[in-house]
């Protein structure tokens, strides 16, 4: 009678926890790269370093959703990022997001707004690229020129000397609480190369 009373509750403990994990909320991860003259530049470590010219960044995401970026040229928003400081207390996740879609630039810089940049069907995708690979999505965001705020100058890449700071980050934000539920976030800087001639 006893093992049988044992027999039942781990048989009850191993399905309740196989019902749970079914029913825990998906988790949404992404890997980030970027890629210049096709060689592949990984962020392994917080700084990497770039010719200026023209380069791409890739994503790899665990499904289709919609990544807060913000470019810009002074560390404060980088710096909050890098220390763990959350979202809903950084000014800048908490201004209006630019829906980045634009023929004459393809990175905002800004030092107080992000930019929304999404992957979905049947909505128009601001990637250059969104596709599905091995079960997951993979995005191109081709970077050819900078905007810069706050007079929205466009400048080539080959302009600009200062060294710029990213941040990536996705988010949910409560309908109701306004609440952000923050699922990952990866920054980097990015020097650039001196000109080889």
């Amino acid at each position: 009678m006893y093992k049988k009373i044992l027999t039942f509750i781990a048989v009850a403990f191993i399905s309740l926890m196989l019902f749970s994990h079914k029913n825990v909320e998906k988790s949404k991860t992404f890997y980030v790269w970027f890629e210049q003259d096709t060689i592949r530049i990984n962020l392994e470590e917080p700084i990497i370093s770039l010719e200026k010219k023209p380069f791409k960044i890739f994503f790899e995401m665990s499904e289709q959703m919609s990544i807060s970026v913000n470019a810009s040229f002074s560390p404060n928003t980088y710096n909050k990022m890098t220390k763990g400081i959350l979202i809903s207390d950084i000014e800048t996740f908490n201004s209006k997001i630019i829906k980045e879609k634009s023929e004459k630039y393809d990175l905002l810089i800004s030092e107080d707004r992000t930019s929304a940049w999404y992957c979905f069907d049947n909505v128009e995708n601001n990637f250059d690229k969104c596709f599905k690979k091995g079960g997951k999505v993979v995005t191109i965001k081709d970077v050819n020129t900078f905007i810069v705020e706050p007079d929205s100058a466009v400048f080539a890449i080959s302009e600009i000397d200062k060294t710029l700071f990213m941040s990536f980050v996705i988010f949910d934000t409560d309908s109701v609480t306004g609440e952000k539920k923050e699922f990952q976030r990866e920054t980097v800087k990015i020097k650039w190369l001196k000109n080889k001639d």
